[in-house]
């Protein structure tokens, strides 16, 4: 859904034995740091962002809960798809990828039209996330409960839906389904690319193949490097946290086991994992930039939160002792778990 969301920007997702994670070239981010500058200039145009978005998250709250009260249709699982992957589309402007660059301007000089919609962003981050998370991301959210609906209906166990294409799951209405080896691959090892708006997808063996060439500098590297997000230096544990592609309660499990102390690896912070930040000697994120949740979090507990090191989740395990110097931007590796 992601990649779909993003079509045209070269994405990359990648599940691996439960773990997701996404890419975007920097050629790309630069493209969504340009058109997130255009937008924030331009008072007019943010303001039909601000509204477009504030009466979709409500119309599409009211049609989702119709949905639960009725026996879905093809029609209505359709439409609930659609405007699954248009959340996304319109969420995406609220990402640090779109927004660092105004608030980096807002700081240089004083562009009255940024200042203004920045203003008015500090209203839309917040209840943004939270409308993402309740139609997507957590455990009870509207999209899960649409799929156990659907699981009953169709008699498809939920983690098998869970890894259905869009299309797949339309095609359920006309009697198709997915091969039960097809969505065990798909949740060992999944890559979707987005190439020039063209998606490919990828699974099993060939998966793991393309995801290992992907990756395959990341595990020589020793050190790290991001964006300082808020100063300070810390040596500690790493603890690594990403929600899990289809088992998001496994991440209360992962905080649970959580010292007080250990340094907080995630792809990227959000709500749902404040009980780590709060944990956490350092935060240190794949994604994120100067307004993200890390970045207002780090802040607020006063602890040294690194953001955007790209693959700090894919180079560093559980049980490594780090060293966070987020004077410098730096994180490096002073033993490996092993």
């Amino acid at each position: 859904m992601w990649v779909r969301a993003y079509r045209g920007y070269n994405t990359v997702a990648i599940v691996l034995d439960d773990d997701y994670i996404s890419y975007m070239p920097k050629k790309n981010v630069e493209q969504t740091a340009n058109e997130g500058l255009r937008l924030f200039r331009n008072e007019k145009e943010f303001e039909d962002y601000f509204n477009t978005f504030a009466r979709f998250q409500k119309e599409t709250i009211a049609f989702f809960k119709r949905l639960l009260r009725s026996d879905i249709s093809k029609s209505q699982a359709e439409k609930f798809l659609e405007l699954c992957s248009e959340s996304i589309r319109l969420y995406r402007k609220t990402e640090f990828i779109f927004t660092d660059s105004p608030y980096k301007e807002a700081r240089k000089d004083n562009d009255r039209a940024i200042r203004k919609n920045l203003k008015k962003f500090e209203n839309i981050k917040g209840p943004s996330r939270d409308y993402l998370n309740a139609l997507l991301i957590e455990k009870e959210s509207y999209t899960y409960r649409i799929l156990e609906k659907t699981s009953e209906k169709f008699n498809v166990a939920v983690e098998d839906l869970l890894q259905y294409t869009p299309e797949e799951c339309i095609s359920l209405y006309e009697g198709k389904r997915v091969d039960k080896e097809i969505t065990h691959a798909r949740r060992k090892a999944n890559i979707i690319i987005d190439d020039k708006g063209r998606t490919n997808a990828y699974w099993g063996e060939e998966a793991k193949e393309i995801i290992d060439d992907f990756l395959k500098d990341t595990n020589q590297r020793k050190e790290l490097k991001g964006t300082i997000a808020n100063k300070g230096k810390v040596v500690g544990h790493a603890k690594i946290i990403r929600p899990g592609y289809d088992d998001f309660h496994k991440v209360k499990t992962l905080m649970e086991k959580m010292n007080k102390g250990d340094i907080l690896i995630s792809e990227t912070t959000s709500p749902e994992i404040m009980l780590a930040c709060k944990k956490a000697g350092a935060i240190v994120t794949d994604q994120g930039g100067l307004m993200s949740h890390a970045v207002i979090v780090s802040r607020e507990l006063g602890i040294p939160c690194i953001v955007g090191t790209e693959n700090a989740t894919q180079i560093l395990q559980d049980g490594d002792l780090v060293e966070v110097d987020a004077d410098k931007g730096i994180v490096k590796i002073v033993k490996k778990n092993v």
